[in-house]
Order: structure tokens, then sequence, then C-alpha cells
């Protein structure tokens, strides 16, 4: 019989987990656990996967087939040395600088891969190098369960869109259906009446896409062993998911002409959705076979048993003692607890809010009367707004108050706002003088946020280019402009400029800003990087808001080019002359820039 004595250090297997090995685990894990949930990490990760705007419950399913892996790996695992190694700690500390980095920019997204990476640091700490190795898969196969961020999301979500709806429509076409495309709106004209069908977020095909990588991505890793032909079965997922959801959203139109217009909502549109997607599953499967067959199936080794050392040796356990690393990784964790709650108490208090000068409710503080776009059987009245003026052009602006919806309010996660269409008319007009349904008006909206922070970072800023198509309107034209605003924003202020119109032949011009405490910002990335560079600077980031102004040009054709250069240039300048006198008023309602 061989003794531990006899046994040489180099062929040692450690691989039975001691009591202190436990402790030191259950210890370093639970505080990891503790934090991310004291900080309200978890809670928000939680909340983005049941996010009703966008679907992201397959999230959910990562971390249970993370464990299926490792379950899969359990005989290699129980094969495979355990000892405790320093060059993990790097890793640790990695995942902190991660956390609070992301503290400032409230960049959620870094939050939750800090997770994943401080788990990664102390199984390769605690467990050693070798068995990091064999569950670094399942690790880095949590990173599926981080939510994409919302700004990525929607710059792919947008251009998949425009793609699925551009598809849909030829396709249709090629299948005889009748149909005309307006934006991302795909309208059947073969019934009657036409069936609108908006290519909304959900049918982007982008769940479908980053649930397709993840599961090509275990696939292959389960079936292949060589490297690039895992990584081109990975790869293929994205054009199988795109390719299937432009034949998805142009069989919504087939249905409805074979079997109703019921055929395209409900119950029918979402089993579409499942066959669909277990169409995209078996293609998926069938590529792999194709592959086994050409390059032949290698060896799987994921549940094979670890080569040992030394075969003959006996095996024994770790030392029943607490390991140097181990007590590092506890004393590390119980460190991170207060650092990063005085941290993110100096973040909050960078971040407060600051409230406005004057509420923004009392923009328009007139009378109320029934406003000209009214429809005839409307009781509702709007209060006016009827201080906008310019003297020397003996020019009056009269304002009518206009709702927004609720969910419209809830999805911008606004603190106060403004809404109010303008009328240009002579001065000392009355409101019921004003023209019914005059088209000559502009429209002005102001979403106010109290935190700059937190407003340009939660994804509630709503530009244009990804609004106005979802509303069947085309972009003809984007650019940026400068405009003389004496008293905002440092006297001049640039805006994004757009142009759309839609199927009906209706164009409109869209100026929109963003004011970032004193600020004007076009770019939502560049408002970020200020802020984030004010927090590690120490410095205040003040409030937000949030401006658009919009107005009819006219009536033209629905292609680009389609509009006479005249009405432009009229609607051009009616923006430009009463982009002015709105911002000065606005101004004396909103709070004092922080210096």
């Amino acid at each position: 019989m061989v003794s531990a004595r006899d046994i040489r250090p180099e062929h040692i297997t450690l691989n039975r987990l001691s009591p202190h090995k436990i402790v030191e685990m259950a210890v370093a894990g639970g505080l990891l656990l503790g934090v991310y949930a004291f900080f309200g990490t978890l809670e928000q990760l939680w909340m983005d996967w049941n996010n009703p705007s966008i679907d992201r419950t397959y999230n959910m399913a990562i971390p249970v087939f993370s464990a299926i892996f490792v379950a899969l790996k359990w005989r290699r695992l129980r094969t495979t040395p355990i000892r405790a190694t320093l060059w993990g700690l790097p890793l640790v500390f990695l995942g902190i600088g991660m956390r609070l980095l992301a503290e400032p920019g409230q960049v959620d997204f870094l939050k939750y891969c800090s997770l994943v990476v401080l788990f990664a640091g102390l199984i390769w700490s605690l467990l050693g190098t070798k068995m990091f190795r064999e569950l670094l898969f399942p690790i880095c196969f949590l990173l599926f369960m981080v939510p994409v961020p919302d700004p990525v999301y929607q710059r792919m979500s947008v251009p998949m869109q425009n793609l699925a709806a551009k598809a849909g429509f030829y396709i249709s076409k090629l299948l005889g259906v009748k149909a005309t495309l307006s934006g991302r709106q795909l309208t059947i004209t073969a019934l009657d009446p036409p069936l609108p069908l908006a290519v909304a977020d959900a049918c982007s095909g982008m769940k479908s896409l980053l649930t397709l990588v993840a599961v090509a991505v275990a696939f292959a890793y389960i079936t292949r062993r060589d490297l690039p032909t895992r990584i081109f079965i990975s790869l293929s997922a994205v054009p199988i998911a795109i390719i299937m959801n432009m034949l998805r959203v142009a069989g919504v139109g087939v249905l409805a002409i074979h079997f109703g217009r019921e055929a395209a909502t409900g119950f029918t549109h979402w089993a579409q959705g499942i066959v669909f997607y277990i169409v995209e599953i078996a293609l998926l499967f069938m590529e792999g076979a194709l592959i086994s067959w050409i390059f032949g199936k290698p060896a799987v080794e994921i549940t094979r048993a670890a080569p040992r050392d030394n075969p003959g040796e006996a095996e024994i356990p770790c030392r029943a003692r607490f390991s140097t690393v181990g007590i590092a990784c506890m004393a590390i964790m119980v460190l991170f607890v207060p650092a990063l709650y005085l941290y993110n108490g100096q973040v909050g208090y960078l971040t407060r809010g600051l409230e406005p000068k004057v509420p923004l409710e009392q923009f328009a503080r007139g009378e109320e009367t029934r406003a000209p776009d009214a429809r005839e059987n409307e009781k509702e009245l709007s209060r006016t707004d009827m201080e906008l003026r310019i003297e020397e052009d003996g020019v009056q602006y009269i304002g009518f108050e206009s709702e927004v919806r609720i969910d419209v309010l809830k999805a911008a996660e606004v603190d106060a706002h403004v809404n109010v269409r303008y009328y240009e008319c002579k001065l000392n007009t009355k409101p019921e003088d004003i023209p019914k349904h005059d088209q000559n008006c502009v429209l002005a909206y102001v979403a106010f946020h109290k935190s700059a922070s937190k407003g340009i970072n939660r994804g509630a800023i709503h530009y244009p280019d990804q609004c106005y198509p979802g509303g069947g309107y085309n972009t003809a034209e984007t650019a940026v402009v400068k405009i003389k605003t004496p008293g905002y924003c440092g006297g001049e202020t640039e805006m994004a400029k757009s142009i759309f119109y839609n199927d009906r032949g209706v164009w409109l011009l869209v100026y929109y800003h963003m004011n970032n405490n004193g600020r004007d910002v076009v770019d939502r990335s560049a408002g970020k990087i200020d802020n984030f560079w004010k927090l590690l600077l120490g410095q205040r980031t003040g409030y937000l808001a949030q401006v658009q102004f919009s107005t009819t040009i006219g009536a033209g054709s629905p292609w680009p080019g389609g509009i006479d250069e005249e009405k432009i240039r009229k609607a051009e300048e009616r923006l430009q002359r009463f982009c002015p006198v709105f911002l000065e008023k606005l101004n004396r309602h909103l709070p004092d820039p922080v210096k």
C-alpha cells in the first residue's frame, strides 16, 4: 500500500474538497452574491430579464445550461487536481475594478459582466488552474445571461427591422401577395380593408438571433473538439436566424390571406414564431451532422475522466487548513463591501437630481379652450400658452397643450415633460380665431430628467430616427444644424435634423437635441462620456432635457426627393424662427447648470 508520505508532490491528485476548502468557497461566493444583491444588481438583472419592452426571458435559462455543462463534466472534474493559486487574484481585482467603474457610468452591462469575471477569478484562485481550465466554458457561457445594452440592442434592432420589412415585402410580392411598404409598416392590400403589419421590435429577429447564437455555441462545444468548426457552427447561427425571420415576416401576410386577418395576430402569430424557431434549431443540427459527415466526428472528451499525473498512485485529500489564497479571497470580498458602499454613496451624491426653477407643468398656464386640431366630438379642453412673441416681427405663437400617452412617459422614465402644439399668427390673435386644422404649426416636446447621469444612461432617450420609422415613416435626410439661441446653451445650439415621409406622401421636418446640464448634445454617447468623466473627477452631473421640434413640410410623393425644395426651405425657416423663442422660455424653467 502506498502512503501519502511516499507520493511525490508533483504526482499528487488533489481532487477531494476538505471542509476548509468548502468554507472558503462558501464564504467567498456568499459574499459575492450578497454584495450584488445588497446593491441591487441582482434585482436589476431580474428586472432586465423581465423587461416588457424587450423580451429577454431566454437569458434566465443560461445559468441552468451552465450547470448542465458542469454536470456533464462531473466525471472529469472529480479527477481534476484542486490546488489554490495566486494567478486568479488579478481576475478578482479586474472584476472589482469593472464593478466600481460601472457605477459612475451607470452601465448595467458592465455590472453584470463584473459578476461573471469575479466568479471566474474566485474559481481560479480557490480551485486552481487545471480546474479553472475545465470550468472555463461553463463560466464564459454565463455571459449569455447578460442582457445586451439597450443602445446596442436598438442599433442592431432598427436595421434588422428595416431588413425584415423590406425582405418580407419582396418575398410577399414573389409569392403573389399584394402589399405596400412604408418605413417598417407592411400593408397587405389584397385584403379589404387593407391589413397594416408593423414590424416592431419583437419582429426584428433579435431575440431569435441571440438565442440561436447561444444554442449554436453550446451545440458546437458539445459535439465538436476542433476550434475552426466550433467557430463556424457558432457564426452560422447569424444568417440562419436573419433569413428565417425574413421568411416569418412574409409568412404573416400569407397566413392572413389564406386563413383570415386573425391569423396575423394572437395565438396563430405566436405559434408561427415557435414553428420557425424549431426549424432554425433543426437547420443548426443538420449543419452539425453534415460537418461531421464531411470531416468526421472527433471524439468528445467532455464526459471522459481527466488523465491523471500518476495513475498508479493513491489520491489524498486537500490539506485540512485554510489556504493563504483562500484567506486572501475572503478578505478581499469582505473589504469589497464597504468600498463599494462608500463609492456608491459618493456617486449618488454627485448624481442627485435638480428641480426645475419653475415646474414644467406650468409651461402652458393660459385659459383652457379647444385646440384647432381637436375632433368635432372631442370635449376635452387644452391649456394654452400665450407668452411666445416676436415683437419686432409682429408675430405671436399660441400653444395648445397635448397629452402624451402614459405608457410612453413610463418608457421614457421622465420626471416632467412639455408637449405643446404652437401656431404662428399675428400679435393679439385669440386662440379661437386660429383656423381649424392649420398645418403650419410646430410641435414642441421636452422630456426632463432631474439627474443627467440617470436620464442619459437608462436608455430613456428616444431618437426620432428610431421612433418615426416605427410609425410608418421613412428617413429621407439627416444632418446637423446650428441655431442662434440667446441665453440658452451658450448662445448657439447644435441640433440634429431629420426629414421623414410616409406612403401617403406626408413629409415632416424634425429638430432635436439634448440639454445636458447647459451643454447641447446631439450624440448620446458623447453625453454619456461627458457625465462619466465628471463623476470620475468628483463633479456633479446636473440635469438633462431632451428637446424635439417637429413640423409638417407638406404633401409630396412617397419616395426620396419627392417634395419641392421650396417647401423644405419654408419648414426650416419656420423651425429656426420658432426655436430661439421657445428655448428662451424653456431656459427660465430649467435649473441653473451646476459647475
